[in-house]
């Protein structure tokens, strides 16, 4: 019998995702990752917690398993789905839209392909979310922007360092959360600095 080794789940949340797994993978026994490096036909990983965990997780069980599918309830950051985009044989089954998406990642798993949910397409046709994720592509004073938060600067010396006004480097500040999907600075530094730690975004 195949084997399919599960990470990330909560013994709850394993339970109430028992039928979803059964009917993705049809006949295959179901086994928690103990964290060994134990061979599996397949893996299935929650990516819905602590992304920089799901990513170790995702690279040590790629070279140990056939097939990976990725699972999350809701969708997780940009750059994280951007970087589980280049995953070979995956399916990235995050924000599922009911039945109809469950049986077209079945069968496509069935056939050893990669499967992406709508939500996951639609994020992909967002280019000028992509456009955040490499440095070199920035404006220049957005680059200052960062910098000036990463090196714990005031919104008042950001402004004295670029020769804007306070006023101005707010405005920015504001615009860049909000591309970013980040509720204040430090969740924006905390989650740039992340984003580089997986690989996501070009430093």
């Amino acid at each position: 019998m195949k084997k399919l080794m599960v990470s990330g789940f909560t013994k709850g949340e394993l339970e109430l995702k028992k039928s979803l797994l059964e009917r993705l993978f049809p006949g295959y026994r179901i086994v928690p990752d103990s964290g060994e490096h134990i061979q599996a036909d397949a893996a299935a990983v929650c990516c819905g917690y602590e992304e920089w965990l799901a990513v170790q997780t995702i690279r040590r069980l790629s070279s140990l398993c056939g097939y990976l599918l990725l699972y999350a309830e809701r969708m997780p950051s940009t750059p994280f789905v951007l970087l589980m985009e280049k995953q070979d044989k995956a399916a990235l089954f995050f924000a599922p839209d009911g039945m109809a998406e469950l049986s077209e990642c079945a069968e496509s798993m069935s056939r050893g392909e990669n499967f992406r949910t709508r939500a996951v397409l639609r994020l992909n046709a967002e280019k000028h979310v992509m456009r955040f994720l490499h440095f070199s592509e920035l404006k220049e004073s957005t680059r200052q922007l960062l910098f000036g938060i990463y090196a714990g600067l005031s919104n008042k010396e950001i402004a004295y360092l670029t020769g804007k006004s306070t006023a101005q480097v707010c405005v920015e500040l504001a615009r860049l959360k909000e591309t970013a999907g980040a509720v204040d600075r430090e969740v924006l530094i905390s989650d740039v600095m992340n984003w580089i730690r997986m690989g996501a975004v070009m430093p």
